[in-house]
């Protein structure tokens, strides 16, 4: 690869500028790397926080009565946004830790770190619901 220097000084590669991890953009906060990688670990922590949030509904229907065997079961608006909230709340609070975590890794952190909090806030997430094994959420997820 070859690359040139611009006016400021920095060098330039395939007409981008190469920034620092710390540099500053012109709002004031950090710039983050945006990679594959980074999109990979949303996805991952996503997915584990829809299987959480797919226990939590399940388990949330088992306490509001209703039948499985029900095609349609009756609902009101507000069972129907309970139902909402505990599918997609996990996966938004997982999105959002995952998020604040690699910043943290990007600014003065390891990612020994990262993958200690995330790794116990899952944990902590599945005994919670009572379910601290795979075996345990499968039983759940088949509705025994």
């Amino acid at each position: 690869m070859t690359g040139t220097i611009d006016a400021s000084g920095a060098p330039k590669w395939e007409g981008r500028r190469v920034a620092d991890s710390n540099e500053e953009d012109a709002n004031g906060s950090e710039k983050e790397d945006e990679s594959a990688s980074s999109e990979f670990f949303d996805l991952a922590w996503g997915a584990l926080g829809l299987v959480c949030g797919g226990v939590l509904f399940i388990k949330t229907l088992r306490v509001m009565g209703v039948d499985p065997s029900d095609e349609t079961p009756h609902l009101s608006t507000a069972q129907k946004t309970l139902l909402s909230l505990t599918l997609l709340g996990p996966t938004a609070l997982f999105f959002i830790a995952s998020k604040y975590a690699r910043k943290e890794v990007y600014r003065k952190s390891t990612w020994a770190a990262y993958w200690g909090v995330m790794v116990t806030l899952a944990v902590a997430a599945f005994t919670f619901l009572g379910t601290p094994n795979i075996d345990a959420i499968f039983k759940v997820l088949k509705g025994q």
